[in-house]
C-alpha cells in the first residue's frame, strides 16, 4: 500500500520526463533529476532501513520519486500550465478510490488464486472505465476527435 502512490508519481514524471523533456532536448534537466532521485534514495535508504526496515526502503523510494517528478515539474514550470495539466485529476482519483474499495475487500475476502486475481483485474478495469464514462474527463473528448480524423 504504501508503494501504491509510485505508480501515479512514476506516470507524472514519464509524460513530463520521457514524453516532454526529452523529446524537446532537455537531456540534461532529465538526467538531473533521475541522478538527484537516486542520490536521495541512496542517502534516505540508510536511516529509514535502520530503523522501519523494509517500510523504510518502501517510504525512501516514494520520496525518491516525488523528488524526481518534482524537480521535473519545477524544470518546466514556466512553459506549462499546471491548472490545466490537474483540470481532471479529482476525477481520476475519485474513480480509482471508487475502483479500489470492492477490489481490496475482494482482495482480502476471496482467497488468492490467478482466478481471483484475474477476476480482480477484470472487474477492477471494469469500474474504473464505468467511472470515467460516468465523469467524463476531457481525454475523452480528445479520444473521440483522433477517432474521428482518422476515420473521416
Amino acid at each position: 500500500m504504501i508503494e501504491s502512490v509510485v505508480i501515479i508519481i512514476i506516470g507524472w514524471s514519464n509524460a513530463v520526463g520521457v514524453q516532454y523533456l526529452l523529446p524537446t532536448n532537455r537531456v540534461k534537466e532529465f538526467t538531473r533529476s533521475v541522478v538527484l532521485g537516486s542520490v536521495f534514495n541512496i542517502i534516505l535508504n540508510i536511516p529509514l532501513m535502520k530503523f522501519w526496515g523494509l517500510y523504510g526502503a518502501m517510504v525512501s523510494t516514494v520520496l525518491s520519486e516525488v523528488v524526481v517528478t518534482g524537480y521535473q515539474f519545477w524544470t518546466i514550470r514556466n512553459e506549462i500550465e499546471f491548472a490545466r495539466m490537474f483540470t481532471n485529476l479529482w476525477k481520476y482519483i475519485l474513480g480509482g478510490i471508487v475502483m479500489f474499495i470492492p477490489i481490496f475487500w475482494l482482495d482480502i475476502t476471496l482467497h488468492t488464486s490467478v482466478i481471483s486475481i484475474a477476476f480482480e483485474v477484470v472487474l477492477g478495469i471494469f469500474i474504473y472505465l464505468l467511472m470515467m464514462t460516468i465523469l467524463k474527463p476531457t481525454i475523452l473528448n480528445k479520444a473521440k476527435e483522433l477517432i474521428a480524423k482518422r476515420r473521416g
